[in-house]
């Protein structure tokens, strides 16, 4: 019973993020302007805006977790009926989890760093 509940959840949670993938190129077809570009008085447009950026990065988030959840419980299937070298796999996916979770540090400190240093000082022009 746990290993067929746990086949059908890992199909399920593969499926779940194709679907959140695929939403990213449809979700390009409905982007309103950037904030910077919209009238401050149409607040339907920011309102839009807005609900855009939320279902954009939720969607992409979701994917990338519903992933990482798939890919265990796909290692864990496998695993389950025996399958030959799964160790060394599961070793090679932690280490691709510690990458990615590397990455997402590095990225949010340069971000960080990136907006809080003031842009340079504009040099005089000789004419």
């Amino acid at each position: 019973m746990l290993c067929a509940l746990n086949r059908n959840t890992h199909t399920v949670i593969g499926i779940l993020t194709m679907v959140l993938m695929g939403i990213q190129p449809l979700n390009a077809f409905v982007r309103p302007p950037p904030k910077g570009k919209i009238d401050a008085m149409n607040n339907s447009l920011l309102f839009r805006r807005t609900l855009w950026e939320y279902v954009h990065k939720g969607a992409g988030a979701s994917a990338l977790i519903t992933c990482l959840i798939s890919m265990q419980s796909g290692l864990h299937e496998a695993k389950t009926y025996g399958a030959r070298g799964i160790n060394r796999l599961q070793t090679i996916v932690y280490i691709w989890y510690g990458v990615l979770a590397l990455l997402v540090v590095l990225t949010e400190v340069l971000l960080k760093c990136m907006l809080e240093k003031p842009p340079p000082p504009k040099s005089p022009v000789a004419v």
